[in-house]
């Protein structure tokens, strides 16, 4: 089913809250569409990424084929700010000594801050 593949509403809702003013209100029908747009985009750049790694005759997408596919959606404006992320993720999973996942401590919470990309 098509609704099956949408992004869940609430988590994008919250992340549009977050970057948005505190007097702002969203409308419904606002929060559908962009939760909509959200899944969309992410179900488009998942198969864009996932047609690279299969020219690579590989089955498993890395995230060197999302960025590839952003290049390839001519999102390069993206790039940036999702190799910092994926360097923050890196840094918060890392793997210590004894095998373990590195905790998050008071000075690292583990939060992830990226500047908001500006459409062009």
């Amino acid at each position: 089913r098509p609704e099956d593949l949408n992004l869940p509403a609430n988590v994008v809702v919250k992340l549009v809250k977050d970057s948005l003013p505190k007097h702002v209100i969203l409308s419904k029908e606002v929060r559908c569409a962009i939760g909509r747009a959200a899944s969309l985009f992410v179900l488009y750049t998942t198969a864009c990424a996932n047609t690279i790694s299969a020219g690579d005759k590989r089955k498993t997408v890395s995230s060197e084929d999302v960025i590839g596919a952003m290049r390839d959606m001519e999102m390069e404006q993206f790039i940036s700010p999702l190799r910092k992320c994926l360097e923050a993720y890196r840094k918060c999973h890392a793997i210590n000594k004894s095998n373990r996942p590195v905790t998050a401590t008071k000075d690292s919470p583990g939060v992830i801050n990226v500047e908001p990309v500006s459409p062009v």
